[in-house]
């Protein structure tokens, strides 16, 4: 993935200060989102700022591209501004338009998101239907098929259309956030049809199939453009109920690895608590194994767990963060109603912090955000 900054110069001398009132920053947003989700998938705008009488892009590729690609890249761009505004007045036509291009840093956005029943509590869900099925590695096992249970919603006030409407406008705040790297927990199968995020790939636990189960726990959109360089890390989860709690897609040619988890909560149970240990154990290990191979590695969600006197995974979280920094402080409440952070980003390698936290009404924990410098 390669990053540039292009300059596109629009206004004739002695027209003013074309951009200075930023009336015009709703129509090149629009131009950005239509260019993005029509042009050919080898190039993408994820940012833009106007000077006074130009508009900077900033710009991800697959490939390196020469200045005299730029032209006929940003066409689509140039048009669909120049149609839907009066900027036509300032050229004569669009080869006035001239693209200066220069690498820039290489960076990031991820964002992770526990979307916990779109704002609903998960007693307003009901069994459809049991399932039972073979994973790819053998096993069967039953799990169940959830979906909303109308009379129940009714009762509190609410129906099916409104957890829609919740489900549109999560996907709302989560596209209006444009990150490249998009970890969601406690993503349940009806959400598929509301949360389909264009220009993203999803990623999903390789060995819960998510056309059969509503019971994946978390998903990892990567956006189209780079997620070509991605491929899924299969098998880190020996235990098959488990491995819904975890997904990972690594990148081999760039050498980064993300894990995305929604980690198991604590249980009475002996042999339960044996498994979710051994999931935590199995995450760890897998995280080692690749720093010590030169990967950057991402461990990003919400792990049930923190670094204080009452965490039931204290240990196990404080082994998974050892030598790595983690882009959530420790006085930053993630989840609400617990009042406790156990939503982080860890990373691999060191930079400052730069994250930012949403509280929205759609679910008790915050939507967070950071900047990644890669």
């Amino acid at each position: 993935m390669y990053s540039y900054r292009v300059n596109l110069r629009l206004a004739k001398a002695g027209k003013g200060d074309v951009f200075s009132e930023g009336k015009y920053n709703t129509a090149i947003s629009n131009a950005v989102r239509y260019f993005n989700e029509n042009v050919k998938d080898d190039i993408s705008i994820y940012k833009f700022s106007c000077g006074k009488r130009n508009i900077v892009l900033f710009i991800n590729t697959i490939k390196q591209m020469d200045e005299n690609v730029w032209l006929r890249k940003l066409r689509g761009f140039t048009m669909y501004l120049l149609k839907n505004t009066d900027l036509d007045q300032y050229v004569v036509n669009t080869r006035l338009w001239t693209a200066v291009v220069g690498n820039i840093e290489y960076t990031k956005k991820i964002m992770t998101y526990n979307i916990n029943g779109c704002g609903m509590s998960s007693s307003m869900l009901k069994t459809e239907s049991n399932l039972g099925f073979k994973d790819s590695f053998g096993s069967y096992f039953d799990v169940t098929s959830k979906t909303w249970d109308e009379k129940k919603l009714h009762e509190v006030g609410y129906s099916v259309d409104d957890v829609k409407e919740n489900l549109n406008n999560i996907k709302r705040v989560i596209e209006n956030e444009d990150a490249d790297y998009i970890v969601l927990q406690e993503y349940q199968l009806q959400y598929q049809d509301f949360l389909h995020l264009k220009g993203y790939e999803m990623f999903h636990s390789d060995r819960y199939d998510s056309n059969k189960t509503a019971a994946n726990r978390v998903r990892l959109f990567i956006k189209s453009i780079e997620a070509r360089e991605f491929e899924p890390l299969e098998g880190i989860i020996k235990d098959c109920y488990r491995s819904r709690n975890v997904v990972a897609c690594i990148n081999h040619k760039k050498k980064i690895l993300i894990i995305g988890v929604d980690m198991p909560i604590g249980s009475k149970n002996k042999k339960e608590k044996e498994l979710n240990e051994q999931t935590w154990r199995e995450v760890n290990a897998t995280r080692s194994n690749y720093i010590e191979e030169g990967y950057k590695v991402i461990v990003v969600g919400d792990f049930n767990a923190h670094n204080g006197p009452k965490s039931e995974y204290r240990k196990e979280f404080e082994a998974l963060n050892e030598g790595m920094v983690d882009m959530v402080p420790s006085d930053i409440i993630t989840f609400i109603p617990g009042r406790t952070t156990i939503d982080h980003i860890l990373l691999s390698w060191d930079q400052e912090q730069n994250t930012n936290f949403k509280p929205y009404k759609y679910s008790d924990h915050v939507m967070i955000t950071s900047v990644l410098k890669l």
